[in-house]
């Protein structure tokens, strides 16, 4: 799980810094404000959550129990598809997007914020007898 947690944080960060010069420097002159919050606001949870993955790889490194590891392994596919609901829905409704795209985003929004109680689920598990 640590190697695709690390694969899915450069997934993230690279989708994010791409979206994010794409909204500078690619959107239409007529873009309005409301589309460029949506692209950049992405870019920010992007990029955020993409360096939580790398820690999160890096805690998975460990010796851990099978409750903490589990835990883990949950924070990373919950923040994975908080970013494929949020981020990407939000880029998607900055492009024009219908706004039935924007079903997408609250719930990238709760996969968010699970992967966050996951992280405390794997801080509350046992630890491991010494």
């Amino acid at each position: 799980m640590q190697r695709v947690a690390l694969a899915l944080a450069g997934l993230m960060g690279a989708l994010s810094v791409g979206a994010g010069a794409a909204a500078r420097h690619l959107f239409p002159a007529d873009a309005s404000a409301a589309q460029l919050d949506y692209a950049l606001l992405a870019v920010r949870f992007g990029i955020l959550h993409a360096a939580v993955l790398v820690g999160l790889a890096a805690l998975l490194s460990g010796d851990l129990t099978r409750a903490r590891r589990r835990w883990l392994a949950a924070s990373c596919w919950c923040l994975f598809g908080g970013f494929l609901g949020f981020c990407v829905g939000l880029w998607i409704l900055a492009l024009g997007a219908g706004p039935g795209w924007g079903r997408a985003v609250p719930v990238g929004g709760m996969l968010f914020i699970a992967g966050w109680l996951a992280l405390i689920g794997a801080a509350l598990a046992p630890r491991q007898a010494s």
